[in-house]
């Protein structure tokens, strides 16, 4: 005789009850009712300030103020095709800003992570068991001799059961919101960590390849001093031989000629070195890159609008970042707060569960409890996590003062940085004329014996390094134009995405 009819003589299978199945659809939807009313019900007990204002207030004004809107796409000023081509290529295959692409992806996921728990947590089990224990019948004498069928030694159990479970926590203080809020703000802030470098590989692409073309222009103009101090030379020598210069005339001409040739190659090493080092900053293997044969700074353009020192705000990633975490700092001190108030947990299942697995829609099973917990005593634990998010919070908001103090103080300083050097390139230009128009004096009186050779080589030398100073002083006024246009900042960055460069500004 088989199980089946072992239970029909004991009063036949039990029938499942039809409302246990409405009654688990009723479970399903109720805890879907209560979800989506905690979301709707759920207060904080701290206010949280959005968009906070910055500790310190921004001057209504650059003293060196110029009106309009600052550039975007500052490269293009420069109208430098070279140039433009290299920032597009660091766009796309710089290292560094892909290390910061995938630290905005690693922020997301971790938002993403946090965000979940705002949700109920489903799960679905199946489980199959089966269990033989000792028949106590077979060990009583008490068994009737005349039953129709043998007692087993052992009896058997299968059970099978498969349901679906959920868990989930009403945010009844907003504790989980708080804190899917600040991991967002902390997302947010990861993207403005790439914005702003960015904005400072644009400027270290500039800053390297002005370097490149200023050693070029540099040993360019070395070849022109060499020939000008051979001929200086063959002057001496000439003199020389016919009895009208000491031999010292020849000695100190063929030094300065042998010290501009060694100079000439310390700036070919210089341009390698910012060869290789522009390579990197596109992605290539140093050494393997070809740039264009440019030699020749280009003009720098008009000053730029600077805007007003506010834009910084908004302009500068690094000072919105800065902001995004002061108020991702205020949304986890709401959350500390809410973890010291009761908690309310509700969990429910829907299922079925048999001896066989024919039988087994027939028997469904359900369950819901809600539970209220509070912590009573955890020896300060909870107190302290709130003292340690307002302290962040404290942090970080003089971090936010101070990001924006350093971007006032880079647009200002770059601003005066380069007025004054336009001053100086502009003496310098007129000590030059001088310096030439002395030279040229000097050689005729050589020429004609009227004075000896060491003026002539003091005056030469005074000229060919006021030539060096005009590259190096101009370099360094794009190099300070370079520097303004990043402390501006601008929303251009925000065009960027991995693997692609920024579209121009229409």
């Amino acid at each position: 005789m088989d199980d089946t009819q072992w239970h029909e003589r004991r009063g036949g299978a039990e029938k499942p009850d039809a409302g246990v199945s409405v009654s688990s659809s009723l479970a399903a939807l109720a805890i879907a009712s209560t979800v989506a009313a905690a979301k709707l019900a759920g207060c904080s007990p701290h206010s949280v300030t959005t968009e906070p204002e910055p500790p310190i207030e921004p001057p209504s004004a650059y003293e060196t103020e110029r009106a309009g809107e600052p550039p975007e796409a500052w490269w293009l000023d420069l109208q430098d095709a070279e140039l433009e081509v290299l920032i597009d290529r660091t766009f796309a295959g710089n290292l560094r800003l892909a290390s910061a692409w995938a630290r905005l992806e690693q922020a997301r996921a971790t938002a993403r992570q946090v965000g979940a728990a705002t949700w109920p947590q489903v799960s679905a089990e199946v489980r199959a068991s089966r269990q033989e224990v000792r028949n106590l019948l077979a060990d009583t004498d008490d068994v009737p001799d005349d039953l129709p069928f043998e007692i087993d030694d052992t009896v058997r159990q299968d059970t099978i059961s498969a349901d679906v479970a959920a868990s989930y926590e009403l945010d009844l203080w907003r504790r989980l919101d708080s804190e899917q809020r600040a991991a967002a703000l902390d997302a947010e802030a990861a993207r403005d960590d790439a914005e702003i470098l960015a904005i400072s590989l644009a400027a270290e692409v500039a800053e390297t390849w002005y370097d490149l073309v200023a050693e070029r222009a540099q040993a360019e103009l070395f070849d022109d001093q060499i020939e000008i101090n051979e001929t200086f030379l063959e002057l001496a020598e000439l003199r020389f031989e016919r009895g009208l210069a000491p031999a010292g005339d020849v000695h100190q001409q063929r030094e300065q000629l042998q010290s501009t040739r060694a100079r000439r190659e310390l700036a070919e090493a210089r341009a390698e070195v910012a060869r290789y080092q522009l390579a990197v900053l596109v992605g290539d293997v140093p050494g393997a890159t070809a740039f264009a044969e440019q030699d020749e700074l280009p003009a720098l353009p008009a000053p730029p609008a600077t805007g007003l020192p506010a834009d910084l705000l908004e302009r500068r990633p690094d000072v919105r970042a800065a902001r995004r975490r002061v108020e991702a700092a205020d949304h986890r001190i709401a959350a500390a707060i809410a973890d010291r108030l009761p908690s309310l947990q509700i969990t429910g299942s829907a299922g079925f569960q048999s001896d066989s697995i024919r039988d087994l829609l027939t028997t469904p099973i359900w369950s819901l409890a809600a539970s209220l917990g509070q912590i009573l005593f955890d020896g300060g634990r909870l107190r302290a996590e709130v003292d340690r998010a307002e302290a962040v919070r404290t942090e970080v908001t003089a971090e936010y003062g101070l990001a924006l103090l350093e971007a006032l103080a880079e647009v200002e300083g770059a601003l005066a940085q380069e007025r004054q050097q336009r001053a100086y390139i502009a003496e310098r230009e007129r000590e030059l004329d001088s310096a030439e128009a002395a030279l040229r004096d000097i050689t005729f009186r050589y020429r004609r014996g009227l004075i000896e050779f060491l003026p002539v080589l003091t005056a030469l030398q005074s000229v060919q390094a006021l030539e060096l100073e005009l590259i190096t002083a101009r370099r360094q006024a794009l190099s300070f134009r370079i520097q303004l246009y990043r402390a501006l900042g601008g929303t251009w960055p925000q065009d960027l995405e991995p693997g692609r460069e920024a579209e121009e500004p229409a």
